[in-house]
């Protein structure tokens, strides 16, 4: 499997990297050249078990065409990315693109599963946002990972995780973090039924039709007295 990624430090620099069972066997460093619409292979080298080899720069076409070439676009801005997709083409090669994991780089190793994650960013791979985030609480103290790992698979954020845990961080801020769940409201369904419908014994019905007939403040304190002597009466009943 061939990998196609920019050094980011070098513009003129496209590193093909030969992989094989997710570890990088041969990387190979183009140096190329602007030609019009297209980049041309300018020099062209070998680096094999930390030996360097100078090769001929035509001798990259037969790289470029022996396997499809896989590009990672999180490596290349617009323009380069262009010039490099001409210069495949016009050489015949095949190519497709990836999403690689630059954690994974860093490490010599590629991960060919996505980066559904971010870190500082920059696209990250499971692997590797659980292994910075586990690094993280390790030197925290802290040794259960089991909410981070939750919260990660939450919010897709390895920086956001690591706030949580940060010892100046503030929950009550965070409702997206302390809010357990969220239920949305209804409309009520309310419906007025008058005091003479209602399944109630006579003597109260009329206590309240007489209180709902005098003035407010009168029929307030008439209200309290006559559910007083209501209970009372209804009490005397169950008696």
């Amino acid at each position: 499997m061939l990998i196609a990624v920019r050094n980011k430090k070098k513009k003129d620099e496209v590193e093909i990297l030969e992989v094989r069972t997710g570890k990088i066997i041969v990387k190979y460093i183009l140096v190329l050249a602007q030609d019009g619409e297209r980049f041309v292979p300018k020099k062209f080298r070998k680096i094999e078990d930390e030996k360097e080899i100078t090769l001929m720069p035509k001798e990259s076409l037969k790289l470029l065409r022996s396997d499809t070439i896989y590009i990672s676009k999180d490596h290349f801005v617009e323009d380069i990315l262009n010039l490099f997709i001409n210069m495949l083409k016009s050489y015949g090669a095949k190519f497709d693109f990836i999403s690689l994991c630059k954690f994974c780089l860093i490490d010599n190793r590629i991960n060919t599963k996505g980066t559904p994650y971010t870190y500082r960013s920059e696209p990250i791979c499971e692997i590797c946002a659980k292994s910075e985030i586990t690094k993280d609480l390790t030197y925290k103290g802290i040794k259960d990972t089991k909410l981070a790992e939750k919260l990660l698979k939450r919010y897709s954020d390895v920086d956001r995780v690591l706030m949580v845990f940060d010892p100046k961080f503030d929950p009550t801020k965070d409702s997206s973090i302390t809010m357990y769940d969220r239920i949305d409201s209804s409309p009520l369904d309310i419906k007025i039924y008058k005091i003479s419908d209602l399944d109630i014994f006579d003597e109260f019905k009329d206590r309240f039709l007489v209180a709902e007939s005098a003035p407010r403040n009168d029929r307030l304190s008439c209200s309290l007295r006559k559910m007083a002597s209501s209970r009372s009466a209804l009490l005397a009943m169950m008696v």
